[in-house]
């Protein structure tokens, strides 16, 4: 940026970060997620929501289990990426 943008009169530099961008990213994430899912939710399932989202925690957690059972057979580091390309290698 021009330096002559960055300063304003109060003193306010005219540029965001990474680092506050990915806060910003975050925050509505979690501000959307946590505060206007279940609104939503519950408006179109009714009294059905609460059975719904102990449906979804289950599917949750089956695949939160799978990848722990996938993380401990693969050593390398990369998460999904080495999960993947370590059962490619396995077939060809």
């Amino acid at each position: 940026m021009n330096e002559s943008n960055q300063n304003t009169d109060e003193g306010l530099v005219r540029a965001i970060g990474t680092r506050a961008l990915g806060i910003n990213i975050v925050n509505l994430v979690v501000g959307g997620g946590i505060f206007v899912l279940p609104g939503v939710i519950a408006a179109e399932l009714g009294s059905a929501a609460i059975l719904a989202y102990l449906v979804c925690s289950i599917a949750v957690a089956l695949v939160f289990l799978c990848f722990a059972e996938v993380g401990s057979r693969v050593t390398r580091s990369g998460g999904a990426y080495a999960y993947i390309e370590e059962a490619l290698r396995a077939t060809t």
